[in-house]
């Protein structure tokens, strides 16, 4: 999208987004969304951070928002569940205490693999690392449940949340 309005050779582009002429700016655009242009902006400006997005581009967020979405539609749009839009995923964080096998989100999780590796032979899940850990990284796929035990107890931190979600072939 950036790129695409570089190529307007009638905008004018700044490094600092809260510049003298603010007021005059119609299109802002910055990577990271910064209150001070919330609070400043006028009606005839448009920012590139929506209210909310959190809910759509957080994958804990995008999971509880699909799945509370479809509860409501209750199958009146054709979809029964969001599994029937979007792969299976749990989220599981970890306390130190009790350690993976206390959590529920694992222990649902194992069911889910179990039931998974009986039926099909395999069972393959994409494991991604908590918090801030966008742009790929740090993201696992593994096909034995020892492993991502592992892999969770070994690089956990006090209550991260990891999604795990089933590798869709």
């Amino acid at each position: 999208m950036k790129a695409i309005l570089r190529r307007r050779t009638w905008l004018t582009f700044s490094n600092d987004p809260l510049f003298q002429t603010f007021d005059q700016v119609h299109i802002i655009w910055t990577q990271w969304k910064r209150t001070p242009i919330v609070e400043r902006l006028k009606g005839h400006q448009c920012y590139n951070k929506i209210e909310g997005n959190y809910l759509l581009t957080n994958k804990y967020y995008l999971l509880s928002t699909m799945r509370d979405y479809y509860d409501r539609i209750g199958g009146t749009q054709g979809a029964k569940s969001y599994l029937d839009v979007m792969p299976l995923t749990f989220r599981m964080s970890i306390d130190r205490v009790s350690g993976v096998g206390g959590n529920s989100g694992y222990n649902k999780f194992k069911n889910a693999y179990e039931t998974e590796k009986r039926e099909a032979g395999s069972s393959i899940w994409i494991v991604k690392p908590g918090e801030n850990s966008n742009r790929g990284r740090g993201i696992q796929i593994f096909g034995e449940i020892d492993q991502i035990r592992d892999f969770v107890e070994t690089t956990a931190r006090e209550n991260f949340l990891y999604p795990m979600t089933k590798f869709v072939i």
